[in-house]
């Protein structure tokens, strides 16, 4: 009986924490459109914390928590280029090019974020 109430609670607790996150999604996504960069940041890294928590949850297994994994690295050049556009720089790999645009790395979030919160593995994988 007290196993089923931890699991259940467990279980809401995950749940919370990927509500959470699709609204951080959100909000990113609404504030860079709007180019508030400096909230667009602070959501970023809210929702790196927040996706920190997921990953070493016990539901999410294998490729789910890669998928998450990926998903906290992607954010780290989300916030690279929302500085450096907020600083008017232009984000470069070294090569010359421009690195994958936001909307790529949103939408690589965005699908992991979906792939972990449905239960199932997948997700974008870098670089697609």
């Amino acid at each position: 009986m007290a196993r089923e109430a931890i699991d259940r609670v467990s279980s809401r607790l995950f749940f919370t924490q990927i509500t959470i996150a699709v609204r951080l999604v959100q909000e990113v996504r609404s504030f860079c459109r709007a180019a508030d960069w400096h909230r667009a940041i602070d959501r970023c890294e809210q929702l790196r914390i927040v996706l920190a928590g997921v990953v070493d949850d016990p539901k999410l297994q294998g490729d789910d928590q890669k998928s998450v994994t990926r998903a906290i690295d992607d954010l780290l050049l989300i916030i690279r280029h929302l500085e450096r556009d907020r600083s008017g720089q232009k984000v470069t790999n070294g090569s010359g090019k421009n690195d994958r645009d936001f909307g790529q790395n949103c939408y690589i979030i965005d699908s992991n974020r979906r792939a972990a919160s449905n239960g199932c593995s997948g997700g974008v994988e870098n670089g697609q």
